[in-house]
């Protein structure tokens, strides 16, 4: 098994939390999840198209959606990447194919809505988590940094 000495250069969970909108996490290695809820929405939207960073994400939360968990991979994970029409494709896949190291990928965060992957950090959102989708939900802006 390969390991990196580099694998402090990427964002890195080891345990489950719940996360709290607002709220902070620390994560491994000086990484740090902020989270917190949009006031004006539609300002948001308007800025989220210019996006160059791809560790924060704007998502949309249904009214029924306020708990947000944040966890490692679990063997049969499956992601709605954004851009692909809700369709699923396996977690694996998606990580081999934007080339996130093997060995970074089990402790790689990702950010959930009940069962489903809503965010991978520094990667996609998902389709059914995305602004516009005409819903009254709650704005979220996620980001991820490293102190």
């Amino acid at each position: 098994w390969e390991v990196d000495p580099f694998l402090d250069e990427w964002p890195q969970i080891n345990a489950e939390f719940q996360l709290q909108i607002p709220g902070v996490v620390e994560l491994q290695n000086g990484w740090v999840l902020q989270v917190k809820e949009i006031e004006d929405p539609l300002a948001t939207l308007r800025g989220t198209f210019d996006n160059p960073d791809p560790y924060q994400a704007w998502m949309e939360l249904s009214g029924e959606q306020n708990h947000l968990l944040i966890r490692g991979r679990v063997a049969g994970d499956v992601f709605k990447p954004l851009g692909m029409g809700g369709k699923k494709m396996k977690l694996s896949d998606f990580m081999v194919n934007v080339k996130i190291p093997r060995y970074a990928r089990a402790g790689w965060p990702l950010i959930c809505v009940g069962d489903e992957i809503a965010w991978i950090p520094g990667f996609r959102l998902a389709h059914p988590f995305r602004l516009g989708r005409g819903g009254i939900g709650k704005v979220i802006h996620l980001r991820v940094y490293r102190r």
